[in-house]
């Protein structure tokens, strides 16, 4: 009986001995672990606490700006018709046309009686050839030094009718032109019927042989 207390008493003894040893171990093993953790820069660290700021993020409740009202686009305006005033001050009267200026009847007493200078627009041999009585030669293609005697001889105020051989011709016009634009004639006229319409005029009283 007394060796079983005393084997008891050993075995408890040695129990307390190996219960000491494996503490000391776990506390040596953790004092390890945290010098390790501390000094390696592969230990695991603690967070830091937050400085107290709080890191912005949407605005779920802030208050929005009114936005700016967008007047809206004006439609196109319909074309309004003008009022008939405005519409008479703004219609262009057509110019009358020049080729339809006097006949021989009307220009024969004007010549005559001296109140016009009457101007044959043909050449020069055509003017020599055959020419109505009383005209003068002014080819619509002569020089410039003929229309610059011309005007020198002539007023610009001179009552002038243009005529050439007939209502095909055009130099009647041409020289009408030069007349007015060139050299700054107020009254020119043209006799689109020129020396056919004459011709046949005259041949009708006798006055010269038909043709």
């Amino acid at each position: 009986m007394r060796k079983r207390v005393v084997n008891s008493g050993l075995m408890g003894c040695r129990g307390g001995v190996i219960l000491r040893q494996m503490l000391a171990i776990l506390l040596a093993a953790v004092a390890l672990g945290w010098v390790y953790n501390k000094t390696s820069p592969l230990g695991v660290r603690a967070p830091k606490p937050d400085s107290g700021r709080v890191a912005p993020g949407p605005a779920t409740n802030a208050p929005r700006a009114n936005p700016v009202p967008v007047a809206p686009a004006a439609a196109n305006p319909v074309p309004r018709a003008p009022s008939p005033d405005v519409a008479s001050s703004n219609t262009v009267v057509p110019a009358p046309n020049p080729r339809v200026g006097l006949r021989w009847v009307e220009v024969k007493p004007l010549l005559e009686s001296g109140r016009i200078v009457l101007v044959d627009a043909r050449a020069k041999t055509a003017f020599e050839a055959e020419h109505i009585p009383g005209a003068v030669s002014l080819p619509a293609n002569a020089p410039p030094e003929e229309f610059v005697a011309f005007a020198m001889k002539y007023p610009q105020t001179t009552p002038i009718v243009v005529y050439c051989g007939g209502p095909d011709c055009d130099l009647s016009h041409q020289l009408a032109e030069k007349l007015r634009g060139d050299l700054g004639y107020s009254d020119v006229q043209e006799m689109p019927g020129g020396i056919v319409e004459w011709r046949l005029a005259e041949a009708k009283s006798g006055a010269v042989p038909a043709r």
